[in-house]
C-alpha cells in the first residue's frame, strides 16, 4: 500500500531513485542516498538473479536428475 501511495503522489519512472530525488532533491543527503541505492542494486541484482538460477536448478534437477 506504502508504494502504490508513493506512485499516486509521485508519477514517473525510477522507482526509489525517483522518491529519493523527490524527497531530498540534490541536497548532499540526496544525492549520497542516490547513489547508494544504485550502488547497492548493482552488487545485488546479481546476487538475486545467481541464487534464483541455483534455485530453479535444484528444482529441476527433481524432474530431470541428471542435472545434480
Amino acid at each position: 500500500m506504502v508504494w502504490s501511495e508513493l506512485v499516486a503522489a509521485f508519477p514517473g519512472s525510477g522507482g526509489t531513485y525517483h522518491f529519493y530525488d523527490a524527497a531530498y532533491g540534490g541536497s548532499r543527503v540526496g544525492r549520497i542516498l542516490k547513489f547508494l541505492f544504485v550502488w547497492q542494486f548493482f552488487f545485488s541484482g546479481p546476487l538475486e538473479i545467481a541464487s534464483g538460477a541455483i534455485g530453479l536448478t535444484k528444482y529441476l534437477a527433481y524432474f530431470f536428475p541428471s542435472l545434480a
